[in-house]
């Protein structure tokens, strides 16, 4: 009982660390839309009508930005499940680690744009989106692989009519309302803090995201530390221990 409750504690805590990355996405959506020449590198979703648009040459929209995003966003989602290959369930030093990478390269990114910014060199800012997407990709899919649902920031429109099905069930569960709440709420507050900081300078933003997402990581890997499988083996090498020298056996 009290190693499921411990649980649950330390699932609403990578909850609230998984909704920090949510936020950062909409920090790093509103640097590539507004700075990146209207390319989105975190939600797909958004990025596929971008290019699709672009496609049919309506509203100026380039094509070549988008088509980048996605493939880069594929292949970092890609990379990071060939990192989490073998991996247990769950938030494991591996996720710790993926998340904090991805942000210390858009904390990198945001120095970059700080030195060559994008609209002085289309090169930089296609390479900056590219980056950036696969930044995100393998944050996302760190996110899915700790088995928190509703989290992913490319599942806003899921999470929307999920949360209007809540209202069908007669007992609705109140953690999945409060994340799905949490998710696309967190992602516009980033997108709105995002383009606030733009006006000082697109680094520092991407600068924010950057520690934020070390950040995350860190806190994720001491949750892990303290974890209670890691606590339910002390105590059982404790029992074990006192059973040997009360010659209890084992």
């Amino acid at each position: 009982m009290v190693f499921e409750s411990l649980r649950r504690q330390t699932r609403r805590h990578e909850t609230v660390l998984l909704l920090v990355l949510t936020f950062g996405t909409g920090v790093v959506d509103a640097v590539s839309y507004l700075v990146l020449d209207r390319v989105i590198a975190g939600n797909m979703s958004g990025n596929v009508l971008l290019l699709g648009m672009g496609l049919a040459g309506a509203g100026g929209l380039q094509v070549a930005g988008p088509a980048i995003a996605f493939a880069a966003f594929w292949l970092g989602a890609q990379l990071c499940g060939h990192a989490l290959r073998g991996a247990p369930d769950g938030w494991t030093s591996r996720v710790s680690a993926l998340i904090a990478f991805s942000g210390v390269v858009v904390g990198l990114v945001g120095v970059g744009v700080a030195l060559v910014p994008p609209a002085t060199s289309q090169p930089s800012g296609l390479g900056a989106a590219a980056v950036l997407g696969a930044c995100m990709g393998a944050q996302a899919a760190a996110a899915r692989a700790t088995g928190v649902a509703d989290l992913v920031a490319d599942a806003i429109t899921g999470a929307l009519v999920g949360l209007g099905l809540t209202f069908r069930d007669s007992r609705p569960d109140p953690g999945r309302w409060s994340r799905r709440m949490g998710n696309f709420a967190l992602i516009g507050v980033g997108a709105f803090a995002g383009a606030l900081l733009i006006r000082v300078h697109a680094g520092f933003a991407l600068g924010l995201v950057a520690v934020l997402s070390v950040g995350v990581a860190v806190a994720g890997q001491a949750l892990l530390a303290r974890s209670p499988d890691d606590q339910h083996d002390v105590q059982h090498d404790v029992q074990r221990d006192g059973q040997a020298e009360s010659g209890g056996g084992p």
